[in-house]
């Protein structure tokens, strides 16, 4: 009985760590019901990272000169806990995902030759 006891100790010790350090994610993140059905693993690895690619999908804001910038606004249907956009993008913030603004390189997707140069990704926060 003894060493049940220590083992459970030990175990409730370190996933108290892992909820504590999720909880205390990178600024933006809420670790709420939200982030929970974004980011858990119950579901295995490939789960993970399939919602991944969402997130580093969403948290792209694409750039073209004399365009307004455009970014997905659609929540994945596994994602029903998030009430909206912000909330997805803060669950996607968990992971660590910044949003990134891209500047395609000319003639890609607006077809206008006189955009920037270089595709140029910059880290930016546009309020999500």
């Amino acid at each position: 009985m003894r060493p049940t006891l220590i083992l459970l100790t030990i175990a409730s010790l370190a996933f108290g760590n892992l909820i504590f350090e999720r909880n205390n994610g990178p600024p933006g993140c809420n670790a709420d019901n939200c982030a929970r059905a974004v980011t858990g693993t119950r579901n295995g690895p490939a789960t993970v990272y399939s919602h991944q690619a969402d997130c580093k999908s969403f948290m792209q804001v694409t750039k073209y000169k004399h365009h307004p910038p455009t970014s997905p606004t659609a929540v994945p249907t596994y994602a029903t806990a998030c009430s909206g956009g912000v909330r997805y993008s803060s669950a996607c913030s968990c992971w660590g995902f910044p949003v990134v603004t891209v500047y395609p390189k000319p003639g890609h997707g607006h077809g206008h030759d006189n955009d920037h140069d270089d595709d140029h990704h910059d880290d930016d926060d546009h309020g999500r």
